[in-house]
C-alpha cells in the first residue's frame, strides 16, 4: 500500500513590473533585465580577466630559465605536502572510496605526470611568484594588508579580526603582495573580452 500524503507542482510566476517590484525592488521588468544582463557581463568579463591573468602567469613560470632544478630533498618536502593536500581535497569532495590517489591525480592535475612533477612546477612557481614581486618592488603597506583581510570576510572568516587571528602576519603579507602583483599585471598588459 502507498500512501499519498502530498502533490507538489512548481509555479514559475510571470515576469511582470508587479512581481519584479515585490520580489526584488525594480520599477520594471525592463530595468530589471538590464541590471542583470550588466551584472553577468561585468562576472563574465571578470571571469575572462581572471582566466587571462592565470594563462599568463603559467606562461611567465614555463617560460623562466633563471630557475632549473631544485634540491631532491626540497622535491620530496614538497610532494609530502601536496599529498596531504590532494588528500584532503579528495576527503573533503566525498571522492568515491574505491578511487585511487593515482587516478584523482591523473583526473584533476592531468599537466603533469608525477605528483613530484607537480611539485617542482610548484616550487618552480613559487620562486617566479619571488621574483616578480621582488622585480615589482612590492611591499605592502598596512593598509594593503588590511585591505587583504577585509577581502576574506565573508568568505573564509567572520571578521578582520578573525582573519588575523587565523593567519600570521607573513602569510597575510605574502596575499596582498599577490593583490598588487595581480593588479601590477593587469596594467602592463591588455586583455581582450570577445562579445
Amino acid at each position: 500500500d502507498i500512501t499519498i500524503n502530498a502533490i507538489q507542482k512548481e509555479v514559475v510566476p510571470e515576469l511582470t513590473d508587479e512581481y519584479v517590484k515585490d520580489i526584488f525592488d525594480y520599477d520594471s521588468v525592463e530595468a530589471y533585465r538590464a541590471d542583470v544582463r550588466e551584472e553577468l557581463e561585468e562576472s563574465k568579463k571578470e571571469e575572462v580577466e581572471n582566466d587571462a591573468i592565470s594563462d599568463l602567469l603559467l606562461q611567465i613560470v614555463n617560460n623562466s630559465e633563471q630557475i632549473k632544478d631544485f634540491p631532491a630533498d626540497l622535491v620530496k618536502e614538497e610532494s609530502e605536502y601536496l599529498s596531504d593536500e590532494i588528500y584532503m581535497d579528495m576527503y573533503d569532495m566525498e571522492e568515491d572510496e574505491t578511487k585511487t590517489f593515482e587516478d584523482y591525480f591523473k583526473e584533476n592535475y592531468p599537466d603533469y605526470e608525477t605528483l613530484e612533477d607537480y611539485a617542482k612546477f610548484r616550487l618552480k612557481d613559487s620562486c617566479v611568484y619571488d621574483l616578480l614581486v621582488k622585480e615589482y618592488k612590492i611591499d605592502p603597506t598596512e593598509e594593503e594588508i588590511t585591505k587583504t583581510a577585509e577581502a576574506y570576510v565573508g568568505l573564509f572568516y567572520e571578521s578582520v579580526e578573525e582573519v588575523r587571528e587565523e593567519m600570521t602576519e607573513e602569510e597575510l603579507k605574502a596575499a596582498a603582495s599577490y593583490d598588487i602583483l595581480i593588479e601590477k599585471l593587469k596594467e602592463d598588459n591588455t586583455f581582450k573580452v570577445e562579445e
